[in-house]
């Protein structure tokens, strides 16, 4: 059971633990189970903990819509990273000024 107030990165290890091969993600011909997605966010969030990201700090993500970025929005999840998304459609001075905040 999970806490009233609970994040997302423990609501899919809840969900990985509780129905670990029910479909999380289909996006074909990918499809991702929730102890497949776990397992790769979770790989996700141990690179970015390897290039020093900690808790509370900004995650810029700048990538299309495919489950690559599910996976690192959850692995920033995970440990409490939060994620700037930047949309692919933005002009270099939308990026600039977004990134800056980042920063």
């Amino acid at each position: 059971m999970l806490a009233e107030r609970s994040t997302v990165g423990a609501l899919l290890g809840h969900l990985a633990h509780a129905i670990p091969e029910q479909e999380a993600v289909v996006w074909p011909p990918q499809r991702l189970t929730y102890a497949a997605l776990y397992a790769q966010a979770t790989a996700v969030a141990g690179g970015l903990w390897g290039l020093g990201i900690r808790p509370g700090e900004l995650v810029a993500l700048l990538v299309s819509n495919r489950p690559e970025w599910l996976t690192t929005a959850l692995g920033c999840a995970l440990i409490g990273a939060p994620v700037v998304a930047l949309s692919t459609w933005s002009r270099r001075v939308e990026l600039e000024y977004a990134l800056a905040i980042v920063e």
